[in-house]
């Protein structure tokens, strides 16, 4: 199974269940994603979920975001209507995990 499909049912699994990644991990982003974006952007990035499809949202695993950072993306999602349910989720300390993550998902440098 690829690397990335494993990565993210992992973090589905763990997002599910309640457990979260040690803070300072390379992962924490991979948890924070699971459990705030993946529901549209799919756990691999490429939107590709009902609702992501639904909602016409964007593929993250395209390139143009691996050099994404956690002040563009913060802008970005407390910017966008269409993040109103995650904005009150992810706190400012989380936004650099999310884009190591992201940047990772793009083929960027994850860290």
């Amino acid at each position: 199974m690829e690397r990335a499909v494993l990565v993210g049912v992992s973090s589905l699994v763990l997002a599910a269940s309640g457990l979260a990644l040690a803070s300072g991990e390379a992962g924490d982003g991979v948890g924070l994603f699971a459990a705030n974006c993946a529901g549209c952007h799919g756990a691999t990035g490429a939107a590709d979920t009902a609702a992501g499809k639904a909602l016409k949202a964007t593929a993250l695993n395209d390139a143009k975001w691996s050099g994404l950072d956690a002040e563009t993306l913060k802008g970005v999602i407390r910017g966008h209507p269409k993040h109103k349910a995650v904005t009150g989720k992810v706190s400012d300390a989380d936004f650099e995990a999310l884009a190591a993550h992201i940047r990772h998902l793009a083929g960027g440098a994850a860290g």
